[in-house]
């Protein structure tokens, strides 16, 4: 029996010496520092596990490509999880954890529950104001349809993700494109964008490109998405952006990811719907998302914005689009 023992220490040793100087006890890694010749604690390998990982991103063209790495790194959750994730972010949280000057910088709101009673107020006097425009605005859109109809385009296959046709529409000096999607999470969309991008960069080999989009946090790279299985599904539209050599600049305050799941009354589903997809709630996130834009075009004046969100944001019949 000590034979066998011997013997198995000794395989261990020379696994160590092929092993770089790395061998395994009790379930850690070690390495031996060559200056004094112990053994200490590998404690950097995960961080170095992750740096790699992340850089793969830049040769990838999809999350397929680089899944297996991100799993080992512990950055992603198993794949039977990834297919029956519901679609939120899992941040959660009311407006008590959401620093009020941070909605109101004007107003004095001393705690959360000020904050929530000052935001509802806020949120009643806007459907008092833009319920009546709003139905006024459908009312001439059903009165004209027959004419909007013989006025729209029609173009062949809508969904092709060849996108040189639409690129080929602006004009050489544009400073903004704003993409506005009616349904998120639509894997048809994100394939569009993701080849308009390349069509885009081909258009304009010269100037700088930037992709502002609502589906990331400000102040947060496209890795964030990494983190959060509820939003991979722009994770290869964010890559595509990379490969292109695109910037993925996130416009969402972190406050509505801290509040995904809080509601309010809303007018028009006659029910409860998301704070931040309210009138209200729309327009203190468009407040901060032009503060960013022109923050940017005072550091990128000559750039190409590609500002990638919902069509409420976007349309011109939206309120504060």
């Amino acid at each position: 029996m000590n034979k066998v023992v011997v013997s198995l220490l000794a395989v261990c040793c020379l696994v160590g010496v092929c092993t770089n100087g790395v061998y395994a006890q009790k379930g850690r890694g070690y390495y031996l520092r060559s200056k004094h010749g112990k053994y200490q604690p590998r404690t950097h390998q995960p961080r170095q596990l992750k740096r790699k990982v992340f850089s793969s991103f830049r040769k990838a063209n999809n999350i397929e490509d680089v899944y297996p790495s991100l799993q080992r790194a512990g950055l992603v959750f198993p794949a039977s999880q990834f297919r029956s994730v519901t679609g939120k972010s899992g941040h959660t949280g009311g407006l008590e954890n959401v620093r009020t000057h941070a909605l109101y910088p004007q107003e004095n709101l001393s705690n959360g529950q000020a904050l929530k009673d000052h935001f509802l107020n806020q949120h009643n006097l806007e459907i008092i104001k833009w319920t009546p425009v709003l139905q006024a605005r459908q009312k001439a859109l059903k009165e004209n349809l027959p004419q909007l109809r013989e006025a729209q385009q029609t173009i062949e296959h809508p969904a092709r993700l060849d996108m040189k046709w639409l690129a080929e529409q602006l004009p050489e000096d544009a400073r903004y494109l704003l993409l506005g999607e009616k349904d998120h999470g639509v894997y048809t969309i994100h394939q569009q964008i993701k080849y308009l991008l390349a069509e885009l960069h081909h258009r304009y080999p010269h100037r700088k490109i930037i992709l502002f989009t609502e589906f990331l946090p400000q102040g947060h790279s496209w890795i964030y998405v990494v983190r959060h299985p509820g939003m991979w599904g722009y994770l290869p539209l964010f890559l595509a952006g990379q490969m292109e050599r695109i910037p993925v600049v996130g416009l969402e305050p972190n406050f509505v990811f801290k509040t995904i799941e809080t509601q309010v009354e809303d007018p028009e589903l006659h029910d409860r719907g998301p704070m931040w997809a309210s009138i209200e709630g729309v327009r203190i996130r468009n407040e901060k998302w032009l503060t960013r834009l022109q923050a940017a075009r005072r550091q990128y004046p000559e750039a190409l914005f590609v500002v990638y969100a919902g069509a409420g944001h976007v349309d011109y019949n939206e309120p504060y689009s």
